[in-house]
């Protein structure tokens, strides 16, 4: 295994005709900075989102006519095509959400769920076979992790539930609460969780606080008046999540670039209800389209405007989670987003965003409703479904969408000009075992010529061509190519090259747990190894961006070793907030490989206070200074404020139960506590 280093593929220049009629036609070279990492999580942006409607009967009258693939026979999603759809995250369930939706009615025995509305106006009340629980199922059987999943909350009365903080706080009870507890008294969520078969809480971090509340229909988004009514409706639906699991990641929608007056709202911390503290980060939708013609954004135009917010988020410290993206499908032509176009479009949308470094998740619209506008897997009308070429998509980068993007670019290798239409990116993954680039050509006329990149320490293995005969097709065709006799390969107009590349076998395989947590006053770092060969040292590397990264420890490896070892190692000086770790394994002959990444947030300050429980008085100490202190409820209502309190507050007049403190500096970051009110 070599040294990764950064190299550039530059070779002598000469023009050559492809094999495909153009226009014009460039010759490229590719640059890959493999040490540069820009999205420790590339997979997850080829997520997914899924209709919570699947199960539906979308026409009333007949006996039997379900919106998405579920089999009402078996209670599965018994659709092979569906089978087939790899994901790296998914959004549930859908846009549903914004109108009348009641997660608790899709829980339990078929039998005792209870008919809700499936959407705007109150159409088709009914009970739905595939609900939350069953949703779960699903993601387990795709093999993702609960942390993969983004669940949208309603932010409105609901059937069964007209206050939708209370209908949120609950949702959030279920999912996260252990067996044993009751945080907010009431319904046992965690129990009732178990009594339906899933005593293990889900743990799920990202909830998202609506689907599109900027739209005319809702709230608009033209003012700052507009963007306060949607504040004063979230506000109390975030504080009561909060308090019942403080560890969750709030994501709001977002609209525009960083200085939209939605945006600037959201994130202005003297709004007259403010919560840019209490927030993960940001979560914008992008529908594009290829076609220059329309008034709609093209795949770049939407790439630059969400490069512009997740800037701007950044320097606050969020992150961004792009709810939903797609191609544009027009109504009377509604396969045109999901043909080779829609495709093609997609393609360039997600090799642009893997070059963005915060963007957690993003997810395509949307699976699990076959009746939508926007619908990969097309229903014909003879029964048969078409896998089209926006599917086929997902499937054929899954493999190459490695767990790190990397700083990727591409120009003409005649004067380094920009290549129009045409768009690059690589990923490796984070044991430097193997490596893609790919590169798309979304120009109708325009072929390329693509130089073959070099990776250090990592041989190209294949070149695969994906192509259809024209823009309309329903689905393309994968082949493998060979090199021209000039040594490059073609990269002809609407197509996508897939370069793969393999390093030599590893001489340590990492195993879990890998992880890093606050301790005291210092970050812990745990890894292990399964096996080791020729394994000298790890060195333990800090960043604060996930990006640039330097040594803070050295630890001693086994040298040739067949048993499995555990290794920690402290960071003293973690900086304030969140600190990214990565493990590099180091031969005694100088070869290397890393780890994946892991995040811990680090608050150097903390609060003290007692008694705990109290009947009245209770004190706190602070080497900061507390500007405010919220008491919350238990169904994370502010009961009270207190303002610049002294060393102590009066809770004399709170009634007994269980009470969360939220503890404020001047700076607005804040600590949360609980407290236990004695008679």
């Amino acid at each position: 295994m070599k040294n990764a280093t950064q190299l550039i593929a530059a070779f002598i220049i000469v023009h050559y005709v492809g094999i495909c009629s153009s226009s014009a036609q460039s010759t490229c070279t590719v640059s890959v900075n493999t040490a540069l990492v820009i999205n420790p999580n590339a997979k997850k942006l080829l997520g997914l989102s899924f209709d919570g409607r699947s199960s539906a009967d979308f026409n009333a009258s007949a006996a039997v006519d379900p919106v998405g693939y579920h089999d009402p026979a078996t209670g599965f999603l018994d659709q092979p095509l569906w089978n087939r759809m790899p994901m790296g995250g998914v959004r549930y369930p859908g846009n549903l959400v914004t109108y009348n939706w009641n997660w608790s009615y899709t829980i339990g025995p078929f039998a005792g769920r209870i008919a809700q509305p499936m959407g705007p106006g109150g159409s088709l009340p009914q009970k739905l076979q595939f609900g939350f629980d069953e949703f779960m199922d699903m993601v387990q059987g795709k093999n993702l992790s609960t942390s993969d999943v983004q669940i949208m909350v309603n932010i409105y009365p609901s059937v069964g539930q007209p206050n939708p903080a209370i209908l949120a706080a609950d949702w959030v009870e279920y999912c996260n609460a252990a067996l044993g507890t009751n945080p907010r008294g009431g319904t046992d969520w965690a129990t009732l969780r178990a009594l339906y078969g899933r005593e293990q809480p889900y743990g799920i971090r990202i909830w998202n606080i609506g689907n599109e509340p900027w739209t005319g229909a809702e709230f608009g988004s033209t003012t700052t008046a507009d963007v306060d009514d949607y504040m004063a409706v979230a506000l109390p639906i975030i504080d009561s999540m909060l308090a019942v699991d403080p560890s969750i990641n709030i994501t709001i929608p977002a609209v525009g670039n960083g200085s939209s007056v939605w945006n600037a709202e959201i994130m202005n911390p003297n709004a007259p209800y403010p919560f840019v503290n209490k927030i993960y980060g940001l979560s914008p939708h992008a529908f594009y389209d290829a076609d220059a013609s329309t008034t709609n954004p093209s795949p770049s135009q939407a790439i630059t405007l969400l490069t512009n917010l997740a800037t701007v988020a950044n320097n606050k410290g969020l992150s961004i989670v792009a709810g939903d993206h797609a191609h544009f499908a027009p109504n009377a032509d509604p396969d045109k987003a999901m043909r080779w176009e829609g495709a093609l479009a997609s393609c360039d949308f997600l090799l642009g965003i893997s070059q963005i470094s915060n963007i957690e998740l993003a997810n395509f619209w949307i699976f699990g409703n076959t009746k939508a506008v926007w619908h990969p897997i097309r229903e014909n009308a003879n029964g048969t479904y078409t896998f089209m070429a926006l599917a086929q998509l997902y499937e054929a980068l899954f493999p190459y969408f490695y767990d790190q993007s990397l700083s990727s670019s591409i120009v003409n290798a005649v004067g380094g000009a920009a290549v129009p239409n045409t768009r690059v990116a690589a990923f490796k993954s984070s044991d430097n075992s193997a490596a893609s680039v790919i590169v798309v050509n979304t120009h109708l006329s325009n072929d390329n010529e693509i130089i073959p990149p070099v990776l250090g320490g990592l041989s190209l293995n294949a070149v695969k061509l994906l192509t259809a005969s024209s823009v309309n097709q329903d689905t393309f065709m994968t082949t493998q190519v060979s090199a021209l006799p000039n040594g490059r390969f073609a990269s002809p107009h609407t197509s996508i090259l897939i370069f793969e590349f393999s390093s030599t076998p590893l001489s340590v395989e990492f195993a879990e747990p890998i992880r890093a947590y606050q301790t005291g006053g210092a970050i812990q770092i745990e890894w292990a190894t399964l096996w080791e060969e020729n394994c000298e040292r790890f060195e333990i590397e800090r960043s604060q961006d996930a990006s640039n990264f330097k040594k803070i420890n050295t630890v001693s490896g086994h040298g040739n070793d067949l048993n499995s070892h555990v290794y920690k190692s402290k960071d003293q000086t973690p900086f304030n907030g969140t600190n990214y770790y990565r493990i590099k394994q180091i031969d005694f002959d100088g070869d290397f490989i890393y780890s994946r990444i892991v995040a811990a947030k680090y608050q150097n300050w903390d609060v003290d206070f007692y008694p705990n429980p109290t009947s009245g008085t209770l004190y706190f100490s602070c080497g900061e200074l507390i500007d405010k202190i919220e008491v919350l409820n238990n169904l994370g209502c502010v009961a009270k404020v207190f303002e610049k309190p002294l060393d102590y507050i009066d809770m004399t007049e709170f009634p007994q139960g269980f009470y969360f403190l939220n503890f404020y500096k001047n700076d607005g970051t804040f600590l949360i506590k609980k407290i236990i009110k004695n008679r």
